[in-house]
């Protein structure tokens, strides 16, 4: 009974050992969405109408399809620190409402400004599948107004990094590699029982 016992663990360690081997690691990128904003003017002489053009993009990428890298990103939300929730994507969608890998959405608001003005904005998308995952990227953009020096639009791309959520491999391969061990270990003493 015992033996049968130790063979089981035995069995069972390097049955989950192969799986975690042999199962591709969900590596996904560091980045998976990119924001970039600009203001044009990036300066007015006098308070006047500026636009600022958000660009949103899905930037995983892997050759294979539907391959781990592929993020397809859903419930895209862009919010501006002075003008609040940007609607859109007025172009750039597919028309699957899905920000696919590659795919670059574009917001645009014009807005009237009569003081130098800095403004930052913040995307966020959920990962299609993945529940409670979420990749964020955020830019900024500066405007001045009066007769100050002319500097121009002033655009930023900042990926937003998706947290390390799984687990290291190296604590993987440390937990099979001690269930190998227990293994080995219970059927030496099952035999050396067996045989005495």
């Amino acid at each position: 009974m015992m033996t049968r016992s130790v063979r089981f663990i035995g069995a069972l360690a390097a049955v989950i050992v192969a799986a975690m081997l042999l199962t591709p690691a969900l590596s996904f990128a560091d980045d998976a969405i990119s924001l970039q904003k600009s203001a044009n003017p990036g300066h007015l002489e006098e308070p006047g109408n500026v636009t600022y053009t958000y660009r949103v993009t899905n930037i995983t990428n892997n050759p294979v399809p539907d391959g781990p890298n592929n993020l397809i990103l859903i419930n895209v939300e862009l919010t501006d620190s002075k003008l609040g929730t940007i609607e859109g994507p007025p172009s750039g969608d597919n028309g699957n409402e899905r920000l696919d890998p590659g795919e670059t959405w574009v917001y645009t608001e014009t807005v009237r400004i009569s003081q130098d003005t800095t403004n930052s904005a913040v995307v966020q998308a959920e990962w299609y599948e993945y529940d409670e995952r979420f990749a964020t990227a955020s830019a900024s953009a500066t405007v001045t107004v009066g007769a100050a020096v002319v500097t121009p639009p002033v655009e930023t791309d900042v990926g937003g990094a998706i947290p390390t959520t799984g687990t290291p491999w190296y604590n993987v391969l440390l937990i099979g590699g001690a269930l190998i061990v227990i293994g080995v270990a219970g059927a030496s003493v099952a035999t050396r029982r067996r045989h005495a």
